[in-house]
């Protein structure tokens, strides 16, 4: 089961790719090595301006990353490139961002979107017809319509807004089928938001066997001690 707590995610859940074929075979050798040595998070200040920012990936071996303008990269034959076709689909901008955050989040991969809309659609088009989302009622307007006039019209998802508030709703909300619970909320009252806890202690915790930390954001230190090797 998906759990989408806010618009920003993606980096826990999907694939990015890195085009190693830009790399030197010295480079690869290298950060094979640092990658066997180093813990998950030896110094996170370091990971942040260091990681996906490998100066070995650009011909002229820039330590700042360029920002990448070109919406076309050229092809050795028709059909043949060297990890970038069309920036829709990707640049070398976005893949140093991407890595970077997958290596802060403790992740394998990661993959940007544009938007917190972008990225519950691609995660909804993770679902298949006759599958079940649970969503808070108090979400996002364009979040609802595109779960009510898309998903349940024209895929076939079943979509469930339910009462945050009100934990036993979520919970009876929860059928064998469902794949993805968005609990996303654009207001953040305080019963919604105790409710929102408790469906993380009461619910997953308890009943999925996940491991929850609720952890004060604004303090990076408690953040940082609170990610494990297993963290999701």
């Amino acid at each position: 089961m998906i759990v989408q707590r806010s618009r920003l995610l993606l980096f826990r859940v999907l694939r990015h790719f890195v085009p190693r074929s830009t790399l030197s075979s010295s480079s690869k050798m290298a950060n094979e090595a640092e990658q066997k040595n180093l813990k998950p998070f030896p110094h996170f200040g370091t990971l942040a301006i260091h990681a996906g920012q490998e100066p070995e990936q650009w011909n002229s071996r820039a330590v700042v990353p360029p920002i990448s303008m070109a919406t076309t990269f050229k092809q050795d034959d028709p059909g043949v490139h060297r990890g970038f076709e069309y920036s829709r689909s990707g640049n070398p901008t976005r893949n140093c961002f991407e890595a970077c955050v997958a290596a802060l989040e403790g992740a394998k991969h990661g993959l940007a979107t544009s938007s917190g809309l972008s990225a519950t659609m691609l995660l909804t088009h993770l679902l298949k017809s006759g599958e079940h989302i649970v969503c808070v009622d108090d979400v996002y307007g364009g979040t609802n319509r595109y779960f009510s006039k898309v998903a349940a019209a024209n895929m076939g998802i079943e979509i469930s807004m339910v009462d945050a508030s009100d934990l036993s709703k979520l919970k009876a909300a929860i059928k064998p089928k469902t794949k993805y619970v968005n609990i996303q909320q654009t207001i953040i009252q305080k019963r919604k938001k105790a409710s929102t806890n408790r469906y993380f202690s009461k619910v997953a915790a308890a009943n999925m066997g996940i491991e929850i930390s609720m952890v004060d954001a604004s303090d990076l230190s408690k953040l940082k001690a609170a990610i494990k090797p297993k963290t999701k």
